[in-house]
């Protein structure tokens, strides 16, 4: 009598074919690794249907909880089903089937049942739904093949954020400051699972225009178009072999192709991670008359194992690159880190990595209150998230020389977000989180680092 039960379902569509989203859900360790809580999973030797599970849990006030549960996991025709048992008394039953809507899309459906302790039941349900819908998230990410951040969690962690406000500003503020925050988690929510789609081509308007001039997707440097300071620092020579990663809907590809002060490159490469701007950059590269040769790639910046014709793939028989440009993305590559290697692995002797990039003062991610700012706006992963002092400091242990970062801040964020306050309701409350996240230390940057000759 002490026990009630709670029923719920939840639904996701994504941009993959059935076979590919199938492959996840059968796979148990991939899907239990798309979790915002589970830490370990581990397999039973004897039976491998069964696994032991430990959860990180965030409570009231800020603290955290590890539990450890078994779970019965049986692949089906249509998906999968798990079967767990908590502490508690709790169990819980998840069956997921995946559907195909056309040949380019899939519907996945997660039906959940839940028997709690009745007192515990109110925080199972808040627990369960923020990690599920994420979960999803997290599939449709990793089936569609995009370059995307992991989604926050960010109301598991609500009590964490009225403490750090309380401490960090006058209690007037707070509600305005939480409302503004879960606002933005809610446009983040309701967006698609890469960071970037086509918002950018209204943003590129002029008053009275009907079609964008030109198509930027970066916050911009507000003194010369930043894709050009991004150059000037990268030392780019004439005849060079030049890579662009993430160079969205194809803007920083024709600046390089056209742009009278750029040194021409004989060769470049582009990769995106969106479909949608690899179709789009190719369409718009093809239209101009010039006669460098150009190979643009759909997919995730990082080489992946088995990714075909992947512009960093170590094994690559094609030459080496001379610069490698990553404009106002690098944050959001999981991880950076990774992708810092494969560029020093693939530049020519002498070659230079150039980045406009986030990160933050040196001593601004030893409060909780940063940290918490950065994943509500889902900028990065928390791998991504380095001081100045590290970021400069990871370059050189991969290798790189004459590694130089400039700061930038006071250039770009007040421009991004004076521009936001413009463009509507929704945007002028993404530009006071913005500026929070700016308040607590984040930083833009220009990074530079050559590979000895």
């Amino acid at each position: 009598m002490f026990f009630s039960d709670h029923h719920t379902k939840f639904t996701k569509r994504i941009n993959a074919p059935l076979q590919a989203v199938l492959d996840v859900l059968r796979d148990p360790h991939a899907m239990m690794g798309l979790s915002p809580l589970i830490i370990s999973v581990t397999v039973d030797p004897q039976d491998s249907t069964k696994y032991a599970v430990v959860d990180r849990l965030a409570m009231p006030f800020g603290t955290t909880r590890t539990i450890s549960y078994g779970a019965t996991i049986v692949v089906t025709d249509e998906g999968m089903e798990a079967e767990s048992k908590a502490g508690a008394g709790t169990t819980t039953r998840s069956r997921y089937v995946a559907r195909a809507i056309s040949e380019g899309e899939t519907e996945v459906e997660e039906e959940v049942h839940v028997n709690a302790f009745f007192l515990l039941l109110p925080f199972i349900k808040g627990v369960l739904a923020s990690a599920h819908i994420l979960s999803l998230d997290r599939l449709a990410a990793k089936v569609e093949g995009l370059n995307s951040c992991k989604r926050p969690a960010g109301y598991l962690y609500l009590y964490t954020l009225v403490l750090s406000l309380r401490k960090q500003m006058n209690t007037l503020l707070v509600l305005p400051t939480v409302l503004a925050l879960v606002v933005v988690y809610w446009m983040a929510k309701r967006s698609s699972a890469d960071p970037y789609g086509e918002f950018h081509l209204a943003f590129n308007k002029l008053p009275g225009e009907d079609a964008p001039r030109t198509e930027w997707l970066n916050m911009g440097y507000w003194k010369v178009p930043l894709a050009l300071k991004l150059l000037r620092a990268a030392g780019c020579k004439p005849g060079g072999r030049v890579l662009d990663v993430g160079h969205g809907s194809g803007e920083s590809l024709i600046l390089l192709l056209t742009h009278p002060d750029v040194p021409r490159p004989a060769h470049l490469t582009g990769i995106t991670s969106l479909e949608s701007h690899y179709t789009r950059s190719q369409a718009r590269v093809a239209r101009l008359t010039q006669p460098v040769p150009v190979d643009l790639h759909a997919g995730d910046a990082i080489y992946r194992a088995g990714s075909r014709t992947h512009p960093l793939d170590p094994s690559s028989e094609q030459p080496k690159f001379d610069t490698i440009l990553a404009l106002d993305c690098a944050y959001h590559f999981k991880p950076r880190a990774e992708f810092l290697r494969q560029a020093y692995h693939r530049l020519n002797p002498g070659g230079s990595l150039a980045l406009a990039d986030i990160c933050f003062a040196p001593g601004a991610l030893e409060t909780r209150w940063t940290r918490f700012v950065t994943t509500i706006l889902g900028l990065m992963p928390a791998e991504n998230m380095i001081s100045t002092d590290e970021y400069v400091a990871q370059m050189r242990e991969i290798g790189f020389r004459d590694v130089k970062l400039e700061d930038i801040t006071e250039d770009v964020f007040p421009g991004f977000v004076s521009f936001l306050a413009t463009r509507g309701v929704g945007w002028r409350i993404f530009s006071k989180a913005f500026t929070i996240f700016w308040g607590s230390g984040g930083r833009f940057v220009v990074v530079y680092g050559r590979v000895s000759a």
